[in-house]
């Protein structure tokens, strides 16, 4: 005897296709996330290393960190001890704002009191797109103690999201420890002990890495989780915001 084959009913597949429907709409995202995460990590580990790199050979020719010139200014330090070290586009050194471009704290506000994104600052675009931000001026400040300097790095250039903790990251050059992620308030020591609960929470200028922070702490906050970006570093509601601009 042959048994009747029993196709769906319209209500059957219309409630499948629903269930298929909310499913996508929870993980989608969820996977899109992840993958800006995954992204932003890979650029991040790949500027450092070329920062670090340049620092190196840099050593090599001119002696050890702790005797580098820290009173030159931002710019001319990076000119004289980086960019013989670095490969550089036809665009190389330009006016930060010459884009009109709008750089923003991972808060989602405009980036304004950071002295290296001002209007007077510099970029160096690297021939992989990167972008380091220079400025003309001591950003170490005058008469400090401590001899570091400290770049901005746009991983993606003029990219959007152009955001601190998303495609901008700090970076600088310590006469003792040599390339390291910002991680420090005005006034410490580059070596200030950090955990990641201060790298998220506690920066007297609202460096910290967290959504209502400048975002100036993220880079030393993912080295710090081990080169990831764990669940509470990015939420979804960033990601949406970033499709509205």
């Amino acid at each position: 005897m042959i048994k009747e084959k029993r196709a769906f009913t319209l209500a059957e597949t219309l409630i499948t296709l629903v269930i298929i429907g909310v499913i996508a709409a929870i993980t989608i995202p969820q996977i899109m996330i992840q993958h800006q995460k995954e992204q932003a990590i890979i650029q991040l580990k790949k500027v450092y290393s070329e920062f670090a790199q340049a620092a190196i050979m840099s050593r090599i020719v001119n002696s050890s960190y702790d005797s580098w010139d820290y009173s030159l200014s931002n710019t001319q330090f990076f000119r004289t001890y980086f960019y013989p070290y670095v490969t550089t586009s036809s665009k190389t050194i330009q006016q930060a704002q010459k884009e009109d471009i709008k750089y923003l704290q991972i808060s989602g506000q405009q980036e304004t009191s950071l002295l290296i994104m001002r209007a007077q600052g510099e970029i160096v675009e690297l021939v992989n797109g990167c972008q380091i931000f220079t400025y003309p001026l001591d950003y170490t400040g005058t008469g400090s103690k401590y001899t570091r300097k400290c770049y901005a790095i746009d991983t993606n250039g003029y990219k959007k999201p152009n955001t601190f903790g998303k495609d901008l990251f700090m970076l600088c050059l310590d006469s003792e420890l040599g390339v390291v992620p910002h991680a420090w308030d005005d006034g410490e020591p580059s070596n200030t002990p950090k955990t990641r609960e201060k790298l998220k929470n506690s920066s007297s200028y609202k460096y910290n890495c967290n959504k209502k922070g400048r975002g100036m702490w993220c880079a030393a906050l993912i080295m710090h989780d081990g080169w990831q970006m764990k669940k509470d570093y990015l939420a979804l509601r960033d990601i949406k915001q970033e499709k509205k601009q």
